[in-house]
This record gives structure tokens, C-alpha cells and sequence, in this order.
């Protein structure tokens, strides 16, 4: 029986971060925490040794997982804390390619790639070829023909980066975030910042809180934390912003109707921004009554969240609307720990795939 996958996936070529052995300790202990290692139920997502990109989370075996958090673990201690600078990328080019607006994800692929030695190039699309009607197919061929060894995408159209990954020839391709579909490297710093603060295992309760039905950060988290074994995923939000029941079901996760019940069960609790730009027509809620429904304020905090849960937000934030400033910047929040280990997590995609082929 395959493993189910969320709405217009589709298994993708996916690879190993490298061939060294993981070490029985730290972030591979927590991962792992009491629970054996899940089963792989689909042959189709086997490793491949030639892996060249990273399209999406569905595709991820757990050991790849593992060894690509070491090696962030490793790169945050040496580089971003220790101040040391690589080479490993040295004579590289890494084409940041963005059709859409983007902060924290556009800016650390551009520092993590200058801190592995390569030259980021940062096309603007809004002066680009693209407003001449090019497409992305001749867009990021060209990039390839200039030596663009990487090209990170990020588009408005869901599956953009997998056309990307059909047209070129040796570069990698990495999905920066594609439509509502999904942003495999916001999930894996988001479950990288997790395990350095709790053993990650099937006793952990995950909820997402908000426009769920929008978010690919939820659909790349879920995705990545079933495949690392995580059983209890719940999702609250307005019920116009939730996924029929039958979607959810394929997701493997539960939508609880009240908000403080889900609250009182979570270890940690994704807040998402409501993704006006998708839906094409005004939000029903108005931004005050958007928060006092489902709003994370710091009195449903104190009131029903356990005393040590995580909270984290993909940003940006729409501070007094889906969250408080008081919770944002408070001593639960994993906000700017996720901004931090953004730059970790991407150094390590960048160099795991050029070691990779």
C-alpha cells in the first residue's frame, strides 16, 4: 500500500544527503526519540544516489531527513555561530529565481549560499525578460546556459519547480514555495527547529492553526512529519479556510471545530497567515473578528496552551490579527529560532545536493 499523498503531489526523484553515518546522538536521538524507525510503505520514494533536487517533502525517506539535520547541526555550530566561511560551493553560482514576494526564504538562500562560497544571482523578475513574455522553462534554461549551478524558484504556480526540474540539464532545482502547493525548505527548518527542543516522535501533538486550506507550509510539514513518524496532526481555523473532510482524511490529520480544546492538546502549534492573495475575494472575517475567534492572543495562551509549547509562524506576521505581539515575541515563540536555522537548513540543501551528483 503507498503512502497516501496530499493533493497534486506527485513521488519525485529524491536523494541522499551524503554517505556518512549518522551519529547515534543529538538531533538523530530526538528525531527517533522512543519510537522504532517507520517502515518506507513505498518502494517509489526509494533514495536515489543521483538525487539533483528538492521539489517537495512527499519524496523524503527519513534517513535523508536525518543526515541533512546533522549536517545543519554541524554548519550552524561551525559557520553561523563559529563564524567560519566554506568553500565547498567555491566557483558556484546560485540563480534565485522569484515570481513572488519573499523575505526570509529569498534572503537566507542568499546568505547561505554566500557562506558556502558560491555567487548568489538574484534575477528581478519585475525587470526581467518574464515581462516580455518569456517562460519559466526558457527563463531557467537560460540561467543554466549562463552556469547557474542552482536555480531556487519560487512561483505562484503549484508544480512550477518540477517543470523547472524537467527542462534543465545538470543544475539543481530548489522549491523556494510553488502556489498553495507546498515549501519543502520552510518544512524542514520548521521540524529542524522542533527536534532541537523536543524528542520528535508519535507522542508530540502538532496543530496548525488558520488558512489551512492556502497554506503549502502546512501541506510540506504534514507531509514531513508523517514520514518522520509523527501520528497526531490536528488543524483548527475557520471552517471557510479548512479543506473538506475527506481531503483532510487523506492528510492523515483532524480539524477540531474548538479552538481551546485544540490548544489544550497541542506541544506545538503552527500559526499561518490567512493567504488573502490566493483566495481571489475578501476574507468574511474582519481583522478584529478573525482574532477574537481564532486569534493566538497571549490570554488563550496563558488559559489553555500547556506551559512549554512551542509556537511558530512562517511569516510575515500579521501581528494582532492570527497572533499578539506578546506571543510572537514571548518565551514560547520559535519565530526568529526558525528565521536563524532558515539559513542552517538551506546551507545544508545547497551543499547535500552538490555533493549529491
Amino acid at each position: 500500500m503507498g503512502k497516501k499523498q496530499l493533493p497534486v503531489r506527485h513521488a519525485r526523484e529524491s536523494g541522499h544527503p551524503g554517505s556518512r553515518s549518522v551519529r547515534e546522538q543529538g538531533l538523530d536521538s530526538r528525531l527517533h526519540g522512543n519510537d522504532k524507525p517507520q517502515k518506507n510503505l513505498n518502494s517509489k520514494l526509494e533514495v536515489h544516489a543521483a538525487a539533483r533536487h528538492l521539489l517537495d517533502t512527499v519524496s523524503l525517506k527519513k534517513e535523508w531527513v536525518i543526515r541533512l539535520f546533522e549536517e545543519a547541526k554541524r554548519l550552524k555550530k561551525e559557520g553561523i555561530e563559529g563564524g567560519k566561511l566554506f568553500d565547498d560551493l567555491k566557483g558556484q553560482h546560485a540563480g534565485l529565481l522569484f515570481f513572488e514576494p519573499s523575505t526570509r526564504t529569498k534572503a537566507s538562500f542568499h546568505i547561505a549560499a554566500t557562506r558556502l562560497g558560491a555567487d548568489p544571482v538574484t534575477v528581478e523578475v519585475a525587470f526581467s525578460s518574464v515581462q516580455k513574455g518569456e517562460s519559466l522553462e526558457d527563463t531557467v534554461m537560460t540561467l543554466e546556459a549562463m552556469g547557474c549551478h542552482f536555480l531556487v524558484i519560487r512561483h505562484g504556480e503549484a508544480l512550477a519547480a518540477e517543470k523547472a526540474a524537467r527542462v534543465v540539464k545538470k543544475a539543481h532545482v530548489i522549491n523556494a514555495g510553488d502556489g498553495a502547493h507546498e515549501h519543502p525548505t520552510q518544512a524542514l527548518l520548521d521540524v529542524f527547529t522542533v527536534a532541537e527542543r523536543k524528542a520528535l516522535n508519535s507522542n508530540l501533538t502538532f496543530l496548525f492553526l488558520g488558512d489551512i486550506g492556502y497554506s503549502r507550509v502546512t501541506r510540506s510539514n504534514v507531509q514531513l512529519l508523517r514520514t518522520l513518524g509523527v501520528k497526531n496532526i490536528l488543524v483548527a481555523g475557520p471552517p471557510s479556510l479548512v479543506p473538506p473532510e475527506e481531503e483532510l482524511k487523506n492528510w492523515g490529520v483532524t480539524y477540531v471545530t474548538d479552538l481551546n480544546k485544540a490548544l489544550a492538546q497541542a506541544d506545538i502549534v503552527h500559526v499561518l497567515r490567512v493567504q488573502l492573495e490566493r483566495h481571489g475575494q475578501p476574507l468574511p472575517l474582519t481583522p478584529g473578528s478573525y482574532r477574537e475567534a481564532y486569534g493566538l492572543t497571549q490570554e488563550r495562551l496563558k488559559k489553555y496552551c500547556k506551559k512549554d509549547v512551542l509556537v511558530f509562524h512562517p511569516g510575515p506576521m500579521n501581528v494582532g490579527v492570527e497572533i499578539d505581539r506578546e506571543v510572537a515575541d514571548g518565551p514560547n515563540s520559535c519565530v526568529l529560532e526558525q528565521v536563524a536555522n532558515g539559513v542552517a537548513i538551506r546551507m545544508a540543501i545547497l551543499k547535500t545536493l552538490h555533493a549529491s551528483c
